[in-house]
């Protein structure tokens, strides 16, 4: 079975602001391939995950020329990523794009997705003994990574006191421990070969 290299990556940043899937999953694809050092006629497969039909026709367009796609429709990113993966492992194809976007998620009290976070959480304190005080650290963690990160949406770091006095959600969720409603695209090139290129990285998109 051949080896899976992960030859770029390539990401939007986060935003409040609903934008085009289109030109998002063109922007990330675009950077992806910028940092391996690829041009988009030497892709031969696409694999897409995301919550708008129209991201498939930005990658196309910035590939540049019809390739097979795989089309993940709605699922979660890592579901594009284990296609485009097995399409490299089993030889399928040599090099492969691999995307993932998401529509911006209503995350607010009282809201399907919140309750449904809220119960899987529960089951999880249940089976391992976490507190909200743990969770709150947790989000505290997380918090600092996005105040170094370009693409973060909010870059404010935070200590878990100040995670625990936010609006609670459901329970034992509360606002600063949830992801804020954000949408983005990002990318990564897939090859079985080790290209050896080290091409310009990436360049920081703008919101």
């Amino acid at each position: 079975m051949p080896r899976v290299h992960l030859l770029g990556v390539g990401a939007t940043s986060l935003s409040r602001e609903v934008r085009d899937a289109r030109w998002l999953a063109h922007d990330a694809v675009t950077a992806a391939l910028a940092d391996a050092g690829l041009d988009g006629s030497e892709v031969d497969a696409l694999a897409v995950a995301a919550g708008e039909a129209s991201a498939m026709l930005g990658c196309r367009e910035a590939i540049g020329h019809p390739v097979r796609s795989t089309d993940c429709e709605g699922a979660h990113g890592a579901v594009a990523l284990h296609a485009a993966w097995t399409a490299v492992a089993t030889g399928e194809s040599d090099v492969v794009l691999c995307v993932g976007q998401d529509p911006p998620p209503a995350f607010g009290a009282g809201t399907i997705p919140v309750e449904a976070l809220a119960a899987s959480v529960r089951l999880y304190m249940r089976e391992s003994g976490a507190t909200e005080d743990h969770l709150a650290l947790v989000a505290a963690k997380n918090r600092g990574h996005g105040a170094s990160n370009p693409r973060a949406l909010v870059r404010r770091a935070v200590g878990a006191a100040t995670v625990m006095a936010s609006a609670p959600l459901a329970w034992p969720l509360r606002q600063m421990m949830v992801a804020a409603p954000a949408q983005a695209s990002a990318a990564v090139v897939l090859s079985c070969r080790d290209l050896g290129r080290s091409g310009p990285r990436a360049p920081r998109l703008p919101a």
